[in-house]
């Protein structure tokens, strides 16, 4: 799976495309109220708000030790 793959399959994921919406350019991260009655998958996302980030059109999370996490869709797990 190459970056565009990855890029793709986030974008094509209901839960990384609002997580994808949350860190575009000039985008505002919502409120825990207005996240309630999404899955409980954004609302892990969103408590991790903080350590995610975009680039090259692909989620990453940045651990505490300052490593780097592509972001993949739950499905998408078991390919790597």
């Amino acid at each position: 799976m190459d970056q565009f793959d990855v890029a793709k399959t986030q974008q094509e994921n209901i839960e990384l495309g609002i997580v994808r919406g949350w860190l575009a350019e000039n985008a505002v991260i919502p409120d825990w109220v207005e996240i309630l009655f999404e899955s409980e998958a954004v609302k892990v996302y969103w408590r991790q708000k903080d350590s995610l980030f975009l680039r090259d059109e692909i989620v990453y999370r940045r651990t505490p030790d300052g490593k780097e996490q592509m972001i993949l869709p739950k499905a998408q797990r078991s390919h790597f």
